[in-house]
């Protein structure tokens, strides 16, 4: 399985690329790939359309295969470029990712195409894992320029995990939290 990071995104309310916006000294970036580390080993995937910008970070480097399709677009490529069947996915602007709750997410994708959480009521699309299986439903609703990652779920095998098996391993949910504008990052970096 391979850990998919999504950076290919515009930082429009953050008016900053967010990878690089930093917590106690470090990048967002730089904290997902290391909790992904123990987890993914070198099997680490960052998307993105400024590749030259991660170099630093060891890791393997994609752009987009279809621009401006969002992260819709993002799991897509992932998908297609990662040898792995399964892979979990989430943005670069999650910087308390929890490697036990991926590990628990892990344990439970066996029958599956889609392991996702579902916290507050809602699905969280971008903090899960997709199989191959995926692509080509992807693939469909990208023709039809639908773009919300939940389009293609009819057509695939999903599960959801229900935010009180989260709750055990970060009673606060904290590895929900994602940066998206100047005050998002005040309050993560008081967290």
């Amino acid at each position: 399985m391979h850990g998919i990071i999504l950076a290919g995104g515009k930082s429009t309310r953050m008016q900053a690329n967010k990878s690089f916006e930093k917590i106690k000294g470090r990048t967002l970036i730089e904290i997902i790939v290391n909790i992904l580390k123990p987890i993914f080993n070198d099997k680490i995937i960052i998307i993105t359309n400024e590749t030259e910008l991660y170099g630093h970070l060891n890791v393997r480097l994609h752009r987009d295969l279809l621009q401006g399709k969002g992260p819709l677009g993002g799991i897509y490529t992932g998908l297609m470029v990662s040898p792995s069947f399964y892979n979990f996915f989430l943005p670069c602007d999650m910087p308390f990712v929890n490697g036990e709750a991926i590990e628990y997410m892990i344990q439970e994708k066996e029958g599956y195409d889609v392991i996702v959480p579902v916290i507050r009521g809602y699905i969280e699309p971008l903090y899960g894992i997709y199989s191959k299986n995926c692509t080509k439903p992807i693939e469909t609703c990208l023709l039809k320029n639908r773009l919300q990652v939940k389009c293609f779920y009819p057509l695939v095998r999903v599960k959801t995990i229900p935010e009180t098996a989260f709750k055990k391993m970060d009673p606060q949910l904290k590895m929900f939290v994602n940066i998206n504008t100047r005050k998002e990052l005040s309050l993560a970096q008081t967290l």
